[in-house]
């Protein structure tokens, strides 16, 4: 079984040997068939095809079926378990789903993991690393600070 380490993805965009640009067989090697297939991203007029794994996606290129985004996002709305499918286990360092920007803040600067740069819109706030690895923190109502709803690293356009 692969272990996945969620600060590694972080730091350096890799799930062990998967990264931008990898194969549909590496990722198959790695993560096995996947447990749901989607179509996706529409607007940006390329159609790549997302294969997932629990709260683990990979998005690949139709034209050249290349990993070009690499992301967990929860699959039901009260899902916290970054699942990462039956052929794998995640090191998550006591990250999930939903947990306040502040708390993720500090998980963080305990592992050396600070970000890059952050950036407020409308409805949260987007923190890059240096690895172009984004989490994206959404509020939902108005007091409550933004929580964790995603995080991914995409390369959409060659």
């Amino acid at each position: 079984m692969f272990e996945l380490d969620l600060l590694d993805f972080l730091k350096h965009a890799t799930l062990g040997k998967i990264a931008i640009g990898s194969s549909k067989q590496d990722v198959q090697e790695v993560f096995g068939t996947p447990v749901q297939l989607e179509r996706w991203h529409p607007g940006h007029g390329i159609q790549p095809n997302a294969w997932i794994y629990g709260a683990l996606f990979f998005g690949f290129r139709d034209e050249n079926e290349t990993v070009c985004v690499i992301g967990f996002c929860p699959r039901e709305p009260k899902e916290t378990e970054l699942s990462v499918g039956s052929q794998a286990s995640a090191q998550t360092r006591g990250l999930q789903f939903g947990m306040p920007i502040d708390q993720v803040d500090s998980i963080l600067s305990e592992l050396d993991a600070p970000a890059a740069e952050g950036s407020r819109w409308e409805h949260g706030f987007l923190v890059k690393y240096p690895s172009g690895t984004t989490m994206v923190f959404q509020s939902s109502d108005g007091g409550k600070p933004p929580t964790l709803v995603e995080i991914n690293c995409e390369r959409l356009f060659a």
